[in-house]
Order: structure tokens, then C-alpha cells, then sequence
């Protein structure tokens, strides 16, 4: 069998390149040929990628961890917490190379996971980030149920679809705006039911995060 090509890994500057560059990699690295080479090297089995990719990994998960901040401030939040703390503990020698590799890797598949999250729910990407900013709160996630959530969700990214794109910092009543408009509608559902300002300014920072991505 003739070794896989591997692909190659150009800067990111796009949100569906940033994708794309990263599901390439990670579909590389778990295939027979990939795990055939790093044997053929002497290194751990369990690795499955080269420790020289290590970085070229983690450069391809922040790629994709910063492209999810345009588009989903919670998902981006976990994921940037969970890729610090491995390399905090890397650079600190908690954990070697190959425990190193095997985090990233699992991260990568759950930044992969986390992708494809809303299609389970019957969700668009826009409206899985309204759910998880909606779900974050520990008291709505026990109080309401998921489909009234599922519900607000798909309501909030109408409302945003049809509110202009336009530079906050230039036009703050039409900021202003939408944020009552946010506001309306979260308090007609009773959200969040511990009253949590918290809970209501995350969903009005993913309202207008929502609002100034360029497609």
C-alpha cells in the first residue's frame, strides 16, 4: 500500500479554510499509513501523530479555535480554555510529548464534534450558537426544557439575519436596538430563570457577534 500523501498546511484565513485545513490534518494523522509511518520512526504506538506535527496541530486547532470565536463565543471560550491548560501543562513538563499529542488530539476531535453539535438538534450553526449561550446557564438548562431553548434559538437568529451588518463602533442605536430587541425576547421566555445578568449580556454578546460576521 503506498503512503497517503500528506497534505499540505497553508496560513488560514478564512473560516471554512480553517476548517478545512484542520479536518485534513486530522483525518491524516488517524489513518493506517500515518500509523505505520510513526512505528517505522521507533515512536509510541499510542501516539499516532510524529512529535514534529505536534505544533503543526496545535497552530491548526488555534486556527480553528480563533475562526469559532467568529461565529460561537461558548464553543470558542472551551476551547481555548481546554488548549491552554495542555499547553501550560506541556510547557511545564506535567506531561510528556506523547500525553501532549494525545490531548490535542482528542481536543481536535471534539472541536470537530462540537461542529456538527447543532445537526443533532435540528440546528443551523448560527442557531447552535444561540443554543449554547442560551444552554450555559446552569439554571435554564435544568428549568427549561431543550426545545423551548431550541425554540429561542432559531427565533434569535432570525432576528439577527434580518438585522443589518453593520461596524458597532459606528452606529451604537443600531446596537442599542438590537439589544432591546434581545432583551424583549429573552424576558418573554422568562430567561434565565435565576435572573443572571450574566446569562442575559452572553447571549447579547453572541447576538451581536452574530450580526457583524461577514459571510
Amino acid at each position: 500500500m503506498s503512503a497517503q500523501k500528506k497534505p499540505e498546511i497553508e496560513r488560514v484565513c478564512s473560516v471554512t479554510e480553517a476548517k478545512n485545513q484542520f479536518n485534513a490534518l486530522l483525518n491524516f494523522v488517524q489513518t493506517p499509513d500515518a500509523v505505520a509511518v510513526i512505528e517505522s520512526h521507533g515512536r509510541p504506538k499510542g501516539a499516532i501523530i510524529s512529535f514534529e506535527e505536534l505544533e503543526t496541530l496545535r497552530k491548526l486547532l488555534a486556527d480553528q479555535i480563533k475562526a469559532t470565536e467568529r461565529t460561537n463565543l461558548v464553543q470558542s471560550q472551551n476551547f481555548r480554555e481546554a488548549l491552554e491548560k495542555a499547553m501550560l501543562q506541556y510547557t511545564n513538563n506535567q506531561i510528556t510529548s506523547a500525553e501532549m499529542i494525545a490531548q490535542l488530539l482528542e481536543l481536535a476531535k471534539w472541536v470537530r464534534e462540537a461542529n456538527e453539535s447543532g445537526k443533532a438538534l435540528g440546528l443551523s450553526p448560527e442557531e447552535n450558537a444561540f443554543y449554547d449561550a442560551l444552554a450555559a446557564n446552569g439554571s435554564a438548562k435544568e428549568a427549561m426544557q431543550s426545545d423551548q431553548l431550541r425554540l429561542m434559538a432559531r427565533e434569535l437568529a432570525e432576528m439577527v439575519k434580518k438585522m443589518p451588518k453593520l461596524d458597532w463602533t459606528q452606529r451604537e442605536s443600531v446596537r442599542a436596538d438590537l439589544r432591546r430587541k434581545v432583551r424583549r425576547l429573552l424576558a418573554m421566555y422568562g430567561y434565565p430563570p435565576d435572573l443572571s445578568e450574566d446569562a442575559t449580556q452572553l447571549v447579547l454578546k453572541q447576538a451581536e457577534l452574530s450580526t457583524s460576521v461577514d459571510e
